[in-house]
């Protein structure tokens, strides 16, 4: 979910090409136009994202991955100062 607020936000308020959101972020932050630590919250957003989009294959399809508390609220609040 946070995935695809991120890529509205950046769709919608940084005016980047619509694409995938990893060439997204990378216009994004190829524009210096954000401060360091929203780079690295976009960034962490996106790997995160991305591990919950394209888990790592594995023997057990569809096993399902413990998250660490609060990640849900972490990943908000950094969209959230976007």
């Amino acid at each position: 979910m946070s995935r695809r607020c991120l890529q509205s936000i950046l769709r919608g308020h940084a005016g980047v090409k619509p694409q995938d959101l990893s060439k997204e972020i990378a216009e994004v932050i190829a524009s210096k136009e954000l401060v360091q630590y929203l780079v690295d919250a976009v960034d962490a957003v996106r790997n995160i994202g991305n591990f919950a989009a394209h888990p790592i294959k594995s023997k057990n399809t569809g096993e399902i991955m413990d998250v660490e508390p609060g990640e849900a609220d972490w990943l908000l609040d950094i969209l959230g100062n976007l």
